[in-house]
């Protein structure tokens, strides 16, 4: 048994090794990991080392082989035991001294509640200062600039976060492909080196509150000594909270119940909806890059916030990963979407902050949080000319109102669900929060599987249905038939919208079969990025025989010919009026260098 100090604030009263259940005896005033995850929802990740300066991806980027790596994860040319480039870089690295304060600042005025930083990542540079460097690979750390400086920048950013009044805490990944006893698979000597480490990082950095692990390699547990990497770190910290990656082996062998830690960690993914197990998805600013590189896009304001929303909804945490530069400053464009995020959290944290997901299910309109006996509803979709339904709960609901205090007509239907009017609300910014008090106090028990949806009421049969259809030209596979296949998916992926070439005025057309009353047409659009744009400043047209050939101009101005035209984007959604006869109905844009795609159109009469 290792001989431990005693912790900031908090003696040591358990050796190293206890067992789970008795390290969870000698924890006074134990948190439930699902709650203290909730009261916190939004974290910043910083993956941040040497490898910021050549501007590469951190461990990743070092061209070379990588020992305890699975198949998959390994280097194209195993041959390769070193890169020069990458491996030189520790010596040029030395942040500005202000790094750790902004960024922590940067951290709460996006409305954060904690923040992980890499203590040592797959690399082995330690961003400590630590007596066992001389086993690693960087020995002449201390002639390096950052050696001769005295500076431990794991200190300083742990010193930053707690001043700021955020939670701290620690990325240290098991895994080492630079040193040595780790290279040539001795594990057991390796995990000794790796536990000097832990101790000193848990026990000399004041308190910590999250253990973030990376994987032990791909190969048997056995000298990684389970349950250890769990129990130490509770044993050092009181009501530390430490992720499922402890004795994760990538695949080698299968994690047991008794390992998987306090949350899981699902990484670039939202995590599935789960009010049992905490999870925390981990997802970078830079989509698909953890470290800083140059010249590569950053998430906006937009894509952040429907992140957030979808993890806190689905009961779960976003650890929002930011790379600084080698400077450890953060690029001016993840500082401005952080700033904005911070804008949205300031009116929004109520909704977020310390809440639990549900009641109601996610779905493609949005989701649902809770706090006590207050429900907030979260419509990320574009509002649609329908009410809202939300499925019957065993609690009623007093009000419905927006955070603003507004208030939103609902009825309740004879199955106990809420039919709640939103027709007269605009949706500005990526997230419409209605406020939702209920009579009693709401615990996971409550949750629904069922989703909040629009309730849809159509105005009869689709004339359109199957009926023969044409479009200017067709691009990519995209078909006319599609708009017409019962298929409301607008994701190209899915195989069921159309496409023209990029032309002037593209347009699509339907021949109904025969003359009719016409009332509305509902256009379901194209989604994912900018592509729903394309449909903007367009025209929806009724005639009682086919269109004339010639422009738009034209065609719209041709006896019998009923049009209307659509101002701006049409949205995922559009319902328009047409309100008039006739036996063809045509889609045609204005745009002079265009393409046209629809998921679906629904013609009805009046």
């Amino acid at each position: 048994m290792l001989a431990v100090p005693a912790i900031v604030g908090a003696p040591v009263t358990m050796g190293l090794g206890a067992s789970p259940a008795s390290a969870a005896e000698g924890r006074p005033d134990v948190h439930d990991p699902g709650e203290v995850l909730a009261s916190l929802r939004f974290g910043m990740f910083v993956h941040f080392n040497p490898s910021s300066v050549r501007g590469r991806e951190i461990g990743w980027g070092r061209n070379a082989y990588r020992p305890g790596e699975p198949p998959y994860n390994q280097y194209r040319d195993p041959s390769v035991k070193a890169d020069p480039v990458y491996d030189a870089a520790y010596r040029e690295f030395l942040p500005e001294r202000d790094w750790a304060t902004k960024l922590a600042a940067t951290a709460k005025a996006a409305g954060m509640k904690y923040l992980v930083f890499t203590a040592k990542h797959h690399d082995g540079y330690p961003n400590f200062r630590t007596d066992n460097v001389r086993r690693s690979f960087y020995t002449d750390f201390a002639r390096t600039p950052m050696g001769r400086s005295g500076r431990d920048l794991t200190r300083e950013i742990a010193t930053a976060t707690r001043d700021a009044g955020l939670k701290f805490g620690i990325y240290y990944s098991q895994r080492d492909w630079t040193q040595p006893d780790y290279v040539r698979g001795d594990y057991a000597a390796y995990y000794d080196y790796m536990l000097e480490h832990l101790v000193q990082l848990l026990t000399k950095y004041g308190k910590v509150d999250f253990m973030w692990y990376d994987h032990i390699p791909y190969a048997d547990m056995a000298p990684f000594r389970p349950p250890l990497l769990n129990t130490i770190p509770r044993d050092l910290q009181q009501n530390i909270l430490v992720n499922d990656r402890g004795y994760d082996t990538m695949g080698f062998e299968p994690v047991p119940p008794t390992l998987a830690g306090d949350y899981s960690t699902p990484e670039q993914r939202i995590g599935a909806f789960d009010p049992l197990r905490p999870w925390e998805s981990c997802i970078t600013i830079t989509p698909g890059v953890w470290a800083w590189q140059p010249d590569l896009p950053t998430r906006d304001m937009t894509s952040v916030v429907e992140t957030l929303v979808a993890t806190s909804t689905g009961d779960g945490n976003l650890l929002l990963n930011v790379g600084p530069m080698k400077t450890g400053y953060i690029e001016d464009a993840a500082a401005t979407t952080l700033r904005e995020v911070g804008a949205w959290m300031a009116e929004h944290k109520a909704s977020i902050v310390g809440t639990r997901g549900g009641p109601y299910r996610s779905g493609a309109v949005g989701g649902a949080t809770y706090r006590d006996k207050t429900i907030y509803v979260h419509i990320t979709d574009t509002i649609k000319p329908f009410k809202l339904r939300l499925p019957a709960l065993n609690a009623r609901v007093d009000s419905v109102s927006t955070l603003d205090g507004r208030a939103v007509p609902f009825e309740e239907d004879s199955n106990g669900d809420l039919l709640v009017d939103v027709a007269g609300l605009s949706k500005i910014g990526p997230d419409l929060v209605l406020e939702l008090p209920v009579e009693r106090k709401l615990t996971p028990e409550f949750a629904t599987r069922e989703t909040l949806a629009w309730h849809v009421v159509k105005p009869g049969t689709n004339l359109a249905a199957g009926k023969p259809v044409r479009q200017q030209s067709t691009g990519h596979g995209g078909v006319p038939e599609r708009a017409v296949d019962g298929n409301t998916n607008g994701d190209w992926a899915a195989g069921t919208t159309t496409h023209t070439e990029v032309t002037r005025e593209p347009w699509w057309q339907v021949d109904l079969g025969g003359p009719a009353d016409l009332g509305q047409v509902w256009i379901y659009n194209r989604t994912g990025g900018d592509y729903g744009l394309r449909l903007s400043d367009f025209w929806v047209m009724a005639s009682d025989t086919d269109f004339p050939p010639g422009d738009l101009a034209t065609v719209r101005s041709a006896p019998s010919v009923t049009a209307v035209r659509i101002d701006g984007a049409a949205g995922d959604f559009r319902v328009v009026d047409l309100n008039g006869t006739g036996r063809f109905v045509r889609i045609q844009l204005e745009s002079d260098n265009q393409a046209l795609s629809l998921a679906e159109v629904e013609v009805y009469a009046r």
